[in-house]
């Protein structure tokens, strides 16, 4: 669990692009450790040069390409990200994890409550892109993660209760929950970087379209991520 002291996050992304291999067969050919560390990462200057590095033709049996795009509180009302998720989850995305806060020395009772009401969604930790690191942290590491489904996320709405950006979702005495991170094939499909009110999509251009026409409005270029 993070302590209340943790407030780091990644810079500003470099790149629109997201590269993710498709398939179990990238990480047979590459490694999965490999991909991870340089094709998960969001914004991955080495996972982009190595895509580089290919020819077209290997480019697109090896990679599919994802745009980048973000999502903003003030843009976005709470039902909406709700919605948004249920898209993720019809789309792939199959694992969330969220950051556990607390004050330094002091329980955890909201916290504690949260586990027991997910044990039953529960997975083993597995090395995943997260959205932010402290300082000794990696921004590719084990993480504590839980299975995306419709009963999972009726838990999620029971603690964030206005929506995916809810900041804080409780009394820091009791512990806090922050940051909800969705995975699909091991990448970030959505996540949210609670304190800053911003989040991202890693999406196809055509699953962008179809995000729009959702109403949920997205921007090309992020304020503090």
């Amino acid at each position: 669990m993070r302590q209340l002291a943790y407030q780091s996050h990644f810079g500003r992304c470099g790149s629109a692009l997201t590269l993710v291999p498709p398939n179990e067969r990238c990480w047979r050919a590459f490694g999965r450790e490999s991909w991870q560390l340089r094709c998960h990462t969001i914004g991955n200057a080495r996972g982009l040069a190595l895509a580089l590095a290919l020819d077209t033709r290997q480019q697109q049996t090896l990679f599919a390409i994802l745009v980048n795009r973000f999502l903003f509180a003030d843009d976005v009302g709470a039902e909406q990200t709700w919605q948004l998720l249920a898209w993720c989850g019809a789309h792939g995305a199959t694992e969330l994890t969220v950051n556990q806060l607390g004050l330094q020395g002091h329980s955890v009772p909201y916290v504690d409550r949260f586990d027991a009401d997910m044990a039953a969604f529960r997975l083993k930790k597995k090395p995943r892109p997260r959205m932010s690191a402290g300082q000794k942290e990696d921004l590719v590491r084990s993480t504590d993660l839980w299975v995306l489904s419709l009963a999972s996320i009726a838990v999620l709405r029971r603690y964030f209760v206005d929506g995916l950006f809810t900041y804080p979702t409780s009394g820091w005495e009791e512990g806090c929950l922050e940051e909800p991170t969705f995975y699909r094939d091991g990448a970030i499909i959505c996540g949210i970087v609670s304190h800053e009110r911003e989040g991202i999509l890693a999406l196809t251009a055509s699953e962008h379209a179809e995000v729009a026409a959702l109403g949920i409005r997205t921007r090309d270029r992020p304020e503090w991520l």
